[in-house]
């Protein structure tokens, strides 16, 4: 999830879109559980002049619509509050086990990095696997893994890629998958609001935005926008309109994002 939706970890509609499998308390749990484990924060970009100014005018122009900040699998970063850290596998083990593996005397743990799965052997009845066959993809060359159990953990569609591929074709398998409908479009702000933001009249601004605009206007009196080049860019959707009542769709809006 952290590739497909860039980190971004909102909780599902309970009515709309949450599985009736498990109670509301049993979710309740989990989703605390696992936010911990992603390092959950819901602020981290709370300082950035872009945040304030693009959520404050959608809020100005939805204020129903339940307009808020997307919960997000990230921290800020200490030593540079400029930059920020996405969680990743290092922050889910977290770093006492990390050092744990990598003083382990027994060598019980290997991560291998840049390995692809494309195969599973199966033992001779069938009934379970003994190995799985990889490949190496920095030297290209083949790789065969031995284990007594293994699992397989690569997503929605990958998993019964790989099932396949490895002869493991229950009915099911394959029948149910289903991508949610998407629609990608371009935010641009308005040359007033534009201006606004330029003479520190834009609601919401703090006094520290202020100065780091008039700061920036300044040192770069011919820069058409006012927005200090060191403003934090998020990478990820920074803003969440949520599913519910009045709408069946959620809206992220992603600031410089690679493929968007």
């Amino acid at each position: 999830m952290a590739v497909h939706w860039t980190c971004s970890i909102p909780r599902e509609n309970p009515d709309i879109e949450r599985s009736g499998l498990l109670s509301d308390s049993e979710w309740e749990a989990l989703y605390t559980k696992a936010e911990g484990y992603l390092c959950l924060h819901s602020d981290v970009f709370d300082d950035s002049i872009r945040h304030i100014v693009v959520k404050n005018t959608i809020l100005s122009q939805f204020p129903d619509r339940g307009v808020r900040n997307l919960p997000l699998a990230v921290q800020a970063n200490p030593d540079d509050p400029a930059l920020v850290k996405w969680s990743g596998t290092d922050v889910i083990l977290g770093d006492k086990l990390i050092d744990l593996l990598k003083n382990d005397d027994q060598k019980n743990f290997q991560l291998l990095t840049e390995h692809i799965c494309y195969e599973l052997g199966q033992s001779e009845d069938g009934k379970s696997i003994h190995l799985a066959r990889c490949r190496d993809l920095t030297k290209n060359q083949k790789v065969v893994i031995y284990a007594k159990q293994f699992v397989v953990c690569a997503g929605a569609v990958r998993t019964p890629q790989l099932l396949h591929a490895s002869g493991i074709r229950p009915k099911a398998l394959g029948h149910y998958l289903c991508e949610q409908p998407k629609s990608f479009c371009q935010v641009v702000l308005k040359e007033q609001t534009v201006k606004d933001v330029g003479d520190t009249s834009f609601i919401g601004l703090t006094p520290a935005m202020k100065k780091a605009i008039q700061d920036h206007k300044d040192a770069n009196p011919k820069d058409p926008v006012p927005i200090p080049n060191d403003d934090k860019a998020p990478q990820v959707p920074i803003l969440h309109v949520p599913i519910g009542e009045n709408s069946n769709f959620h809206c992220l809006l992603q600031v410089n994002i690679p493929f968007s």
